[in-house]
């Protein structure tokens, strides 16, 4: 190198004609320290880089002068400084390469990633000069960039608050707020003692374990736990529109805890994280209790407990049946779960008293074992309250030594509701129409006008006139109508002109056709419809006693169309030796005796029994 050294100062110094000075920050390699002072050393020249090219690199004694925690960056074809400067300076130092050899492909996606590296590092690179430069005015057609840069809404973060939540990995200071207006806090509403809606004992030990599983930097509802010697010393009550703020204070050391609220506290007590599984009478889910007792459902549970002052709302009403032994619970939640093992032990309390939980001698809980219970029993639990051992016990949650004490109730909570009984009778009105219960009255005001007519020909004292006023028009438009869509007016028509009619000719005239007879139709349609209602079931036995010569099967059946409930009908009628005509071969006709017992022919499976008038053809 000290060959070519003369031509190279020769041609540098045709490059570098004005030499400017070296600043501070340049640390020359050259040049001992001791040397940076003489004029050679001074200046960036052709002689400077001449020295620097044949002279040995002194890098040991300047990498000394780079201070911690800087940053380093290599301007060169490859990153070939970094292992010694790693070595040298150790990894409080960041170091930054923006090439690197036999890769050109990817040396521009290099340079990028370690100038957004800078940035990360505290830096504000100009990233400015890395592209064309802008002349304004810029023209109307350039797109602007603001409507394709828009928020990624796809993911929730939960943001942090200072200074409740500020380094919490590192706080033995934990702070909760209990808020009834947050979706994933409304069930604490449910939770409601004597008329208040008390935050419930397990939502204390809940809020303990979830702090410390933080600290120790892992998921609460996946790591074991232990309670020990819990002590509540007061109730906290929650209210609708004022949160509630809980302050938790533990000691790492020996696993010490307290909670406060308002500066009071709250709960205390022991809580520690144990290697292994911390339940140890599970075998005690697999005895059966020697004695047999009045089993109750939820419903009956829930109306126990709340004549004892427990108004627990619907998310908290998690027994499904239970004694004083055992129950069945519906899993919701772990604070829910544990709760409803506590009503398991209230409610074996002899007296109607109500009964505040104060303390606890242990709570230990192995959610694997839990969440698999819960998985395999589609949420429902078997609990077992061992009055011997003092100990409520359900797959992966114990609880030991419960301890409750009788609370004062409040005076006159409730407001005593009178209530009496009476008896209503059903009297259905409105059946018919109001148009076709008008047309029917004119209907038999004709019948009665043409009946007393008929009374006076025929001189029949015998019979009862009824004084009836008609329009002639009124009386001339109904004698002139068709004798079919009359059928009845049409009989007293033939009687006043022949009073020694035949029955013969009387009994084949078709009465179905009279409005009359269309009335009771819309009469037996509403109690067919009573019925059906008030019976729910899929198929309807009927029986119809029937002494005259037609039966009322299509019109029940078409009833029981009419109601829209998919029922199936068996019809049996019952005669009295006469033959009904038109009468379906599926329907089953049976003689009875007036004189024997209806029940000796009808069977126990019926449901109802029509009987039709003698009087109606």
């Amino acid at each position: 190198m000290e060959e070519i050294a003369p031509s190279l100062l020769e041609k540098l110094q045709e490059i570098i004609t004005d030499p400017k000075p070296r600043s501070k920050r340049w640390l020359s390699s050259s040049f001992p320290e001791a040397l940076w002072h003489e004029e050679m050393a001074k200046y960036s020249s052709a002689s400077y880089f001449v020295h620097n090219l044949i002279s040995p690199v002194l890098f040991h004694e300047v990498v000394q002068k780079i201070p911690n925690n800087a940053i380093v960056i290599e301007i060169a074809p490859h990153s070939l400084l970094q292992p010694i400067i790693k070595r040298t300076l150790g990894t409080e130092i960041s170091y930054i390469g923006l090439m690197k050899r036999n890769n050109n492909d990817q040396q521009l996606s290099l340079f990028l990633n370690s100038t957004g590296k800078l940035y990360n590092l505290g830096l504000n690179p100009n990233i400015t000069v890395l592209y064309p430069k802008i002349e304004y005015p810029v023209s109307r057609n350039i797109q602007s960039l603001s409507p394709l840069i828009k928020w990624d809404h796809s993911q929730s973060w939960l943001v942090l608050l200072y200074p409740e939540f500020f380094n919490p990995s590192n706080k033995s200071d934990h702070s909760v707020k209990i808020d009834l207006k947050e979706n994933s806090q409304k069930f604490y509403a449910d939770h409601c003692i004597d008329g208040r809606i008390l935050f419930p004992a397990t939502g204390y030990l809940y809020i303990a374990w979830q702090m410390l599983a933080k600290l120790k930097g892992q998921v609460c509802e996946q790591t074991p736990v232990i309670f020990e010697n819990i002590s509540l010393h007061r109730a906290t009550i929650l209210h609708e529109e004022t949160p509630v703020k809980f302050e938790i204070h533990l000691m790492e050391s020996s696993g010490e805890f307290t909670i406060c609220e308002n500066d009071m506290i709250v709960v205390s007590g022991k809580i520690q994280l144990p290697e292994g599984s911390p339940v140890k009478l599970q075998d005690t889910l697999a005895e059966k209790p020697a004695v047999q007792t009045i089993r109750l459902t939820g419903k009956e549970v829930y109306k126990e407990l709340r004549l004892r002052g427990y108004d627990y709302g619907r998310n908290f009403q998690g027994i499904i049946e239970a004694d004083c032994h055992e129950g069945r619970l519906q899993f919701s939640n772990w604070v829910v779960l544990a709760d409803n093992m506590l009503q398991l032990g209230i409610l074996s309390k002899n007296n109607r008293g109500l009964y505040l939980p104060v303390r606890f001698q242990s709570v230990r809980c192995d959610p694997k074992i839990l969440y698999d219970a819960v998985e395999k029993s589609d949420g429902i639990l078997t609990v077992i309250h061992d009055h011997r051992i003092n100990s409520i016990i359900a797959p992966g949650l114990e609880i030991q030594g419960l301890k409750v004490n009788l609370a004062p109730r409040r005076v006159n909570n409730q407001i005593p509701t009178l209530e009496s009984c009476h008896f209503t009778a059903y009297n259905q009105t409105g059946v018919l129409d109001q148009q076709i219960h008008s047309k029917l009255n004119e209907y038999n005001n004709v019948l009665t006008f043409v009946s007393n007519q008929l009374i006076d020909k025929l001189k029949l004292s015998s019979l009862q006139k009824y004084p009836v006023k008609i329009e002639e028009t009124l009386l001339k438009n109904y004698l002139e109508s068709s004798s079919d869509k009359y059928p009845v007016l049409s009989i007293l028509q033939q009687l006043s002109m022949q009073p020694n009619l035949d029955d013969e000719i009387i009994k084949q005239i078709d009465l179905t056709s009279d409005p009359l007879w269309m009335a009771h139709e819309s009469y037996i349609n509403a109690l067919i419809h009573v019925i059906i209602e008030n019976r729910m079931t899929a198929r309807l036995n009927i029986a119809e006693v029937n002494p005259t010569n037609r039966s009322l099967n299509s019109i029940v059946k078409k009833s029981v169309e009419s109601s829209g409930y998919p029922i199936n009908v068996d019809y049996t009628v019952l005669t009295t030796g006469n033959n009904l005509e038109n009468l379906p071969e599926e329907i089953e006709q049976i003689t009875w005796n007036p004189k024997e017992r209806l029940s000796s022919i009808a069977s126990d499976s019926t449901d109802l029994i029509i009987y039709k008038d003698s009087n109606l053809q």
